[in-house]
């Protein structure tokens, strides 16, 4: 029947066997679907991004093909150290899985150790890059070797002298230039929502894409779980304990998400929407933890992709011009809207969790276009 490396498992396996033998019992393991084991298969598929992590299984093929990686190094504190280091670079951005993976194949080339080398052997490497990428890309590069690669003369690489000024040089040479020099007008959307009611007649499809555009935060959109959420009369409120892209080490996850009722004009509420949007997928999640589903079937939750796509359609059908404006720049849009408003940038800081003012202003506050929209206005004429 087998058996697996756990003895208390092996064991327990064991006093069943001795127990049902005598008895003219046998046992067999039994596949149950997982819509009939809602329990089981609920619990199994729970994910605490804490404590579970996974080394990326094409970056371990190229350490143990490539990079001389022994059977009996496996264990060793060097190995553990990289498989934490790679794990972490996985789950936060795929970006350092792409250059890890190009200085493995270029020390192969080179037969060189991938692990170890000289500032000589890094600087060939980011001269190789130099041709396709610009100052932005080389320094996530530079920053995908830091975290695993260390110089023979001890000194750290990302701090190394010749290091920074070849960056420096690529930044006089490329300098980096803002994804939007201006961006859009935020009333094409919002004039779109308002044709989208009331909530209550609109099928799931439209009603989902209504509550994505509301919210408009790709990742925040992913985390929210409805265990965590509170509704009230007058607001609906979600504690998010996952990691967000602004999280530092020594500080505390997650945060707060409060979304209040907009009076004024229900037909764009997001806490209108949001409620009819909870009631209309109660019955189809089957023990869906997280918020946004599918619509249709099996209703299960959605990527952060996926939810990417919702907004660009949104923004599509209102007349936006997406070949230009990406979904993340819902945030400049409405952010430079506000601020056009007269509203303090300190509370716009506060709302929308800056630290900075200088992060506002560099990335963020943007001319907004005025250029018509043929578009729209061909669909919200009367």
């Amino acid at each position: 029947m087998g058996g697996i490396k756990s003895q208390a498992c092996n064991a327990m396996a064991k006093e069943i066997w001795e127990w049902c033998i005598p008895r003219d019992i046998f046992v067999t393991a039994q596949y149950i679907p997982g819509i009939l084991n809602v329990i089981a298969d609920t619990k199994s598929r729970k994910f605490n991004d804490q404590i579970e992590w996974e080394l990326d299984r094409a970056v371990f093929q190229k350490l143990c093909c490539r990079g001389n990686l022994q059977r009996q190094w496996l264990f060793s504190r060097d190995y553990q150290h990289l498989i934490i280091i790679m794990a972490r670079i996985n789950q936060k951005t795929i970006l350092h899985i792409l250059y890890v993976n190009k200085w493995l194949e270029f020390s192969h080339q080179r037969q060189i150790n991938s692990m170890q080398t000289t500032v000589v052997n890094i600087l060939d490497f980011l001269t190789a890059l130099y041709p396709t990428l610009g100052y932005s890309a080389l320094n996530t590069a530079k920053a995908a070797l830091s975290s695993f690669v260390t110089l023979k003369d001890g000194t750290p690489l990302g701090t190394h002298p010749l290091i920074c000024k070849f960056m420096k040089g690529v930044f006089n040479l490329k300098p980096p230039a803002p994804r939007y020099n201006t961006t859009w007008d935020v009333k094409p959307v919002l004039n779109l929502i308002r044709k989208q009611s009331p909530v209550e007649s609109l099928n799931l499809r439209d009603l989902t894409l209504k509550t994505c555009m509301l919210v408009a935060r790709q990742q925040t959109l992913h985390l929210l779980n409805i265990d965590t959420m509170q509704v009230t009369t007058s607001s609906v409120n979600f504690k998010i304990n996952e990691l967000l892209k602004q999280n530092r080490p020594g500080k505390p996850t997650g945060c707060y998400l409060n979304i209040k009722k907009y009076l004024p004009d229900p037909n764009i509420c997001v806490y209108t929407a949001l409620v009819e949007y909870i009631d209309r997928t109660k019955d189809l999640r089957n023990g869906e933890e997280y918020l946004f589903i599918s619509y249709k079937k099996p209703y299960k939750r959605v990527s952060t992709d996926t939810i990417a796509r919702w907004i660009k359609c949104e923004m599509q059908i209102a007349g936006i011009d997406v070949t230009q404006f990406k979904p993340h720049s819902t945030r400049s849009a409405a952010v430079s809207k506000v601020k056009r408003s007269m509203l303090p940038v300190s509370d716009i800081l506060q709302h929308v969790g800056w630290n900075s003012e200088k992060t506002f202003r560099s990335y963020y506050d943007k001319p907004i276009r005025e250029d018509g929209c043929n578009f729209a206005l061909a669909l919200m004429k009367e």
